[in-house]
């Protein structure tokens, strides 16, 4: 992890990066029959030089890391950040104010991030091919020192019963005569700067799939930080369906005093969910039967840094052979394939990878990240949850395989790729050495 050392000698990848994938086949051992194709669950290294643009500095930098699997660890200069303990659900770190790892600015110099991944067994990997590695994106981002957070806006959507007009042909898309758009967001401010002081005003814009600006709120921030709401009306409202997933787009802009300090776009889908024990899923008050597939994160080559052109391809294979419905085994999916689903109308069962890892803080990370994305109808806390119940306690409900579903609202996503008043890497995969160990 030292900044120091020398790895002129490692081996550049790009990633998304599965480690696993490139090994040595094993011909006996405990690890061979574990569903890794013969290939040894193992640890890496990745390290990562970079230099910060000089406009970043005196801002919040973070770095967001989509998914390593499974326990990694991560250090900036030689100094630990921390351990993200679920390879499925996102890590965050912030990188402008660790103690003794101060960030070089321009020609300041090289910064360097290392990440030591572990994927062996001893960390639960499942009997399913799961690799391990850097292997989903990851993005630096930099905000004002007042900002809306990662997974920091969140926006519902109620239809009054009996608002919906389905047309004769599906395809033509569902309309509800009025809908309710409830807006939230977090505001923070750095505690190492005047936050406390601070007032920010918060607008919500809903706007059309043609960017035109339909409705709008607004919500006042005070002693950062805080959590504001909007309540937005819509009439005539295109609705979200497996057979038309209309998006909306949600503005979310800060502004203190006369400068807008941050502003993040969320795309979301206005739909309604119930269940019925007699006719099964209702989606916008009409029976839809699930024609679905367990879809696991992996595929033949890639292992499981799967490409998006990859998961678009088998959502569209899905939805050419009549498929209408991805249930996540056994883990939650990758950001862009809950995006892909979003708009190629697939509702999705967005399920936890649990095991002996703490449920409340994986589960609380994954509804955050995932909320607002409308394909997302129902949630698992885990499946075939054997191993938990060694840790559960005798109060614990938790000794069978659980779900929970989605209310009527509507939920909405966040759209990581188009912010103003903000600095993100420009590209998501950037190569990086390696060395396996």
């Amino acid at each position: 992890a030292a900044a120091q050392l020398d790895d002129a000698s490692w081996g550049v990848v790009d990633t998304p990066h599965d480690f696993v994938s490139y090994g040595s086949y094993l011909e006996s051992g405990a690890e061979v029959s574990n569903g890794q194709g013969n290939l040894a669950k193992n640890v890496s290294w990745y390290r990562k030089h970079l230099r910060m643009p000089t406009a970043w500095e005196g801002s919040h930098i973070e770095l967001y890391v989509e998914g390593a699997y499974s326990v990694a660890t991560y250090y900036l200069n030689g100094k630990l950040l921390g351990t993200h303990q679920n390879g499925y659900t996102s890590a965050i770190w912030r990188l402008d104010s660790v103690p003794g790892a101060a960030l070089r600015f321009g020609d300041g110099g090289d910064n360097v991030l290392a990440v030591f991944v572990d994927a062996r067994m001893a960390h639960c990997t499942g009997w399913w091919y799961e690799g391990g590695g850097i292997f989903r994106n990851s993005f630096l981002i930099s905000t004002s020192r007042v900002r809306l957070p990662s997974h920091g806006v969140f926006a519902s959507a109620a239809v009054p019963k009996g608002s919906f007009s389905h047309p004769q042909l599906p395809r033509d898309g569902i309309t509800a005569s009025t809908a309710t758009v409830t807006a939230r967001a977090t505001v923070e401010g750095d505690a190492d700067w005047a936050a406390d002081d601070v007032t920010a005003e918060v607008t919500f814009t809903v706007c059309a799939s043609d960017g035109q600006a339909v409705a709008s709120g607004k919500a006042t921030a005070s002693a950062l930080p805080a959590n504001v709401s909007a309540t937005i009306a819509l009439t005539q409202a295109s609705v979200w369906s497996v057979a038309r997933p209309y998006l909306y787009v949600l503005n979310t802009q800060v502004r203190v005093g006369n400068l807008v300090v941050d502003s993040v776009n969320t795309s979301f889908g206005v739909r309604n969910v119930a269940w019925s024990a007699d006719h099964g899923l209702l989606l916008n008050e009409q029976r839809v039967k699930m024609r679905g597939f367990c879809e696991h994160e992996n595929f033949a080559g890639v292992g499981s840094a799967i490409p998006e052109r990859v998961n678009l391809f088998r959502l569209q294979q899905m939805r050419g052979v009549g498929g209408n419905a991805w249930r996540a085994s056994h883990n939650p999916p990758s950001p862009s394939l809950l995006e892909l689903a979003d708009r190629l109308g697939v509702v999705v069962l967005d399920e936890n990878r649990v095991f002996q890892t703490a449920l409340a803080n994986n589960m609380a990370d994954l509804v955050s990240r995932d909320r607002n994305h409308p394909a997302v109808i129902f949630w698992s806390f885990c499946n075939e949850p054997c191993e938990l119940a060694s840790a559960a306690t005798a109060s614990s409900p938790l000794t069978v395989a659980c779900w929970f579903f989605s209310t009527g609202d509507a939920t909405t996503r966040i759209v990581q790729r188009r912010r103003s008043h903000r600095s993100r890497s420009r590209t998501p995969s950037r190569p990086m050495t390696a060395r396996g160990l």
